[in-house]
């Protein structure tokens, strides 16, 4: 996708990477309390989805014992995580980065948002990008019309190499930061396990950096 230039395509696949490297990269440069709740809020969330399903239908993929016992534990879970000065609560989108968020001057925490956590994590720049691919995941009227390009004074439905650079460049260099914040410098000590996974952590890297080049701007 990227060399031949399918836009949508490949900015819808783009998109999904870049949010989990905007999220290893918030967690990796802070705690692991952080860390857990953010494993909580995937429990709770997922197991709101379960039995919201299992209510629906009266079947899931989760036996109603199974489903009551983690529904138990999920409502333990939210009211550990709550935060009191919070705007929105924990099994809310993006609930895990509450304590994250400035107060407002009511002493309100914000609500999170992911274009709140690419600016903590510094990945705020592709913020267009971002806004283009979300038209092409949603299939709103930007995003079909972002399908159909004008090549040449033709109407293409194709893939086209205008847009190429702008997806891959981005892609590789979000690939960077994300083995950066999952493979470099989250180990206690320093073992053979932390050299081996830092080696190829950095070897990604190397490798992404070196394809960002072979996709030189115009």
């Amino acid at each position: 996708m990227l060399q031949a230039g399918f836009w949508s395509g490949g900015a819808a696949r783009w998109r999904a990477l870049h949010e989990a490297a905007v999220t290893a990269r918030v967690i990796a440069e802070r705690d692991a309390a952080l860390a857990q709740r953010y494993l909580d809020h995937g429990f709770v969330v997922q197991t709101r989805r379960l039995a919201a399903y299992f209510d629906e239908h009266g079947v899931g993929p989760v036996a109603s014992a199974e489903l009551a016992s983690r529904s138990k534990k999920a409502a333990a879970l939210e009211q550990t995580h709550d935060v009191s000065d919070a705007s929105s609560r924990f099994r809310e989108p993006y609930g895990w980065a509450i304590p994250l968020m400035a107060t407002n001057a009511k002493g309100r925490r914000a609500r999170p948002s992911m274009n709140a956590l690419e600016k903590l994590a510094g990945l705020d720049h592709r913020r267009l990008l971002v806004a283009s691919a979300h038209g092409m995941v949603h299939g709103d009227s930007g995003g079909i019309g972002g399908t159909v390009l004008l090549e040449d004074g033709q109407w293409l439905g194709g893939p086209t190499e205008r847009f190429v650079e702008a997806v891959a460049r981005p892609t590789f260099e979000t690939l960077i930061h994300l083995a950066g914040a999952t493979h470099l410098g989250f180990e206690p000590e320093l073992n053979d396990f932390c050299e081996t996974i830092s080696l190829v952590g950095s070897g990604l890297m190397a490798i992404c950096g070196d394809a960002i080049e072979k996709f030189a701007r115009e």
